[in-house]
């Protein structure tokens, strides 16, 4: 009892943070570092993940490699879907209830949070604290300065630039995934400017590995790796093959192979534990970053970098799975993390794929935050029909209910985006009953229910279900 009560504490002290604190410079983010003894040297590799779509699929898809190959691996997300704790893991767990309050507390004495926020200049002090992401950060560096993994794995909160992540004094390995347009009041309104934010974690020398598309993007990471004389690998759309099969169990999964484009070695085949096609292209990515490491040597002399291929590469994709992405809740119910409209096509990709299995209607079931294309979004999944029905409701959660887009505009937006087609709209007042008019149509439309829209909306999803079906 007194270990939970010490983490709905900190889980609160933390959640706090964001109504009183604002970002600071990766200068001080650093001094942050510093204040606490600079855990970022404390002799790990690091790998940096980078973009706008699929840096966490691919931080869990890597780790899982490195991992079966005998790493012991760290790593840092965001967001979280439930817990805090999902942020932080070592070697595949979570770090406990009682290590993160240990961890919390020692940031707040290392920095002198306390004292800050009670000195006499007031709203001054509190200003200096670190934000809700930096705290959370400096946090993982500390847990992980303690666990001395073999490596850490960094995914970065938004952009890459000026994000808390990039405060690290090195890195091994800059990987950046799908680059599209997303938060765009932060990293400028076309694919070249999101394209530099991301570019930003790039190192001297350090290796980066990225995609060859869009082009936009591609040319600004291929300037600035000559920029700081980086390594570049780049995966090619035709170096990678991915469909969804169903197996005999009625198991549905992603028939992967990727051709190796820099060591000759053949190809690497795989299933992946997940009906959504756009893993294929995350779990490609991952193959090329391992074929940086092995090319680039970043364990040189650990002879454990060898087994990072084959049979490592294999059982670490087969055993991944990512919460939140495509991810089967219920018996015809998925969650989907989607929130931009180029995550949204890769969904209906996935939507559509599955059709071809199940004759059950598909039904949306959707909520977004207000400073999203939501509408864009509707648009791209509801196109020609795919969609009879659409569930809308608000996110009514504290820590976004601020930023929610309310009832009436998701109203308002799904019936400009569907214009002719006219689907049904069934508009809840709130999530639960918007949980319980997917679940009732399951039944009673032969429905498959696919819950979209924002990360935050996939994971209060998930927490309703849990409360309402034993």
């Amino acid at each position: 009892m007194r270990v939970m009560r010490e983490y709905q504490e900190a889980d609160k002290y933390i959640t706090d943070l964001a109504s009183h604190t604002s970002k600071h410079s990766i200068k001080r983010v650093r001094q942050f570092l510093d204040q606490l003894g600079a855990p970022d040297r404390a002799g790990y590799r690091i790998i940096h993940v980078a973009g706008t779509d699929g840096k966490g699929s691919i931080t869990c898809y890597l780790s899982s490699v490195m991992r079966e190959a005998g790493f012991h691996v760290g790593v840092f997300t965001s967001p979280h879907l439930i817990s805090l704790r999902e942020r932080f893991a070592m070697d595949g767990e979570l770090i406990s209830e009682e290590e993160f309050v240990r961890v919390v507390r020692r940031v707040r004495q290392g920095l002198a949070c306390d004292e800050s926020a009670t000195a006499s200049d007031g709203a001054g002090a509190q200003a200096d604290l670190p934000s809700y992401f930096e705290f959370l950060f400096l946090c993982a560096m500390i847990w992980f300065s303690e666990k001395k993994p073999d490596v850490v794995i960094l995914e970065a909160g938004m952009g890459g630039l000026s994000d808390a992540t990039n405060a690290v004094r090195h890195t091994d390995l800059s990987v950046i995934t799908r680059i599209a347009m997303d938060h765009m009041q932060y990293l400028g309104d076309t694919i070249a400017t999101i394209a530099a934010q991301k570019a930003g974690i790039l190192r001297n020398g350090t290796p980066c590995v990225c995609l060859s598309d869009p082009e936009a993007a591609f040319s600004v990471i291929r300037n600035r790796s000559k920029e700081a004389g980086s390594p570049l690998y780049c995966l090619l759309p035709e170096g990678f093959s991915g469909r969804l099969m169903r197996g005999s169990d009625g198991a549905e999964s992603i028939d992967f192979s990727y051709r190796r484009q820099y060591d000759g070695k053949g190809e690497i085949s795989a299933r992946l534990r997940s009906p959504a096609i756009y893993q294929a292209e995350n779990a490609a990515l991952v193959c090329l970053s391992l074929e940086a490491i092995l090319r680039e040597h970043i364990f040189r002399g650990d002879p454990r970098e060898e087994r990072l291929q084959g049979r490592a590469i294999i059982q670490g994709l087969e055993s991944a799975k990512w919460q939140g992405r495509m991810e089967e809740i219920l018996p015809h119910f998925y969650v989907d993390g989607a929130h931009n409209p180029a995550a949204a096509a890769a969904l209906r990709q996935s939507v559509e794929a599955r059709s071809a299995f199940d004759d059950r209607e598909p039904v949306l079931l959707f909520s977004a935050v207000r400073d999203k294309e939501y509408e864009k979004e509707l648009r791209i999944l509801c196109r020609g029909g795919l969609f009879r029905h659409i569930i809308l409701c608000p996110m009514d959660a504290e820590a976004t209910r601020e930023r929610a887009a309310d009832l009436t505009s998701l109203v308002a937006a799904a019936k400009r985006a569907m214009k002719e087609q006219l689907p049904a709209i069934h508009a809840a007042e709130d999530l639960e009953g918007a949980v319980r008019c997917a679940i009732s149509l399951i039944t009673i439309e032969h429905a498959v229910i696919y819950a979209a829209g924002s990360l935050y909306f996939a994971g209060m999803v998930m927490t309703a279900v849990k409360g309402m079906v034993p």
